[in-house]
C-alpha cells in the first residue's frame, strides 16, 4: 500500500505540474496576443507606446539619435470602396510585410491604428531615416496582386529624427511626426516629409511647419 500510495502521489504531482505548465503557456500566449494587432500580427498601439517610451529613455541615457516614421496608406477608403474590404485587409497585411522586410529584425514596428503604421529606428539619424522611408515608399508602389488583378496604392511617410535627451518626451516625438505626415498629405501624398521648423512647400515658398492651415 505504501508503494501504491507513493506511485499515486507521484502521478498526481506530475499531472498537476503538467496542468500548471499548460496553464502558464496559455497565459503567456494570451499576454502576447494582447500586444498584437489581430489583422497584421504586428505590435498594436498599446505595445508600440510602451516600446517607444523604452527607446526614448534608453536613447536619452546614451545620447543616441532616434527616429520615428509614421506610414499612412493614401486614400485607403478609396481602396476599400473600389476593391472591397477584404482587399483592404489584404493591403494592410501587405504593408506590414513590406515594412518588416525592409528594416532590421530588432526594430520596433507595428500598426498604430486604422491604416497607420509606426517604425522606431534606434540610432538612426535624419538621413538614414529618410533613406529607409524612401525605400519603403518605392516598394509599396509596386502594388499588391490579388485575385488576378493588381491593387495599386501609395503611402505617405512622416519622419522625425533627433539626438535624444531627457527633455524630449514621447508626446513631442509623436506631435512632430504627425506634423510631417500632415504636410506630406497636404502636398500631394506619395512622399516622404521630414520634420523641420522651416521647409519649402511644393511651390517653393518658405513655410513654418508649426503654423496652422
Amino acid at each position: 500500500w505504501a508503494r501504491t500510495a507513493l506511485i499515486v502521489a507521484v502521478v498526481l504531482l506530475l499531472t498537476l505540474g503538467f496542468m500548471r505548465m499548460v496553464q502558464d503557456r496559455r497565459e503567456a500566449r494570451s499576454r502576447r496576443a494582447a500586444l498584437r494587432d489581430p489583422l497584421t500580427r504586428m505590435l498594436n498601439r498599446r505595445a508600440l507606446v510602451k516600446a517607444l517610451e523604452h527607446c526614448i529613455k534608453d536613447a536619452s541615457r546614451e545620447v543616441h539619435p532616434l527616429a520615428l516614421l509614421l506610414i499612412d496608406v493614401d486614400h485607403f477608403k478609396r481602396v476599400n470602396d473600389t476593391h472591397g474590404h477584404i482587399s483592404g485587409d489584404k493591403v494592410l497585411r501587405h504593408v506590414s510585410r513590406v515594412l518588416a522586410s525592409n528594416v532590421r529584425s530588432d526594430v520596433y514596428l507595428g500598426r498604430f491604428g486604422g491604416e497607420e503604421f509606426v517604425i522606431c529606428l534606434y540610432e538612426a539619424d535624419e538621413s538614414q531615416a529618410v533613406m529607409i522611408a524612401e525605400r519603403i515608399r518605392e516598394k509599396m508602389k509596386l502594388g499588391l496582386l490579388f485575385e488576378g488583378r493588381t491593387i495599386a496604392y501609395t503611402i505617405s511617410i512622416g519622419v522625425y529624427s533627433r539626438i535624444q535627451d531627457e527633455k524630449m518626451k514621447l508626446e513631442k516625438f509623436i506631435d512632430c511626426r504627425d506634423k510631417a505626415m500632415y504636410i506630406a498629405k497636404k502636398e500631394g501624398r506619395d512622399r516622404v516629409v521630414c520634420y523641420k521648423e522651416q521647409y519649402q512647400d511644393v511651390s517653393g515658398k518658405e513655410r513654418n511647419m508649426n503654423e496652422k492651415y
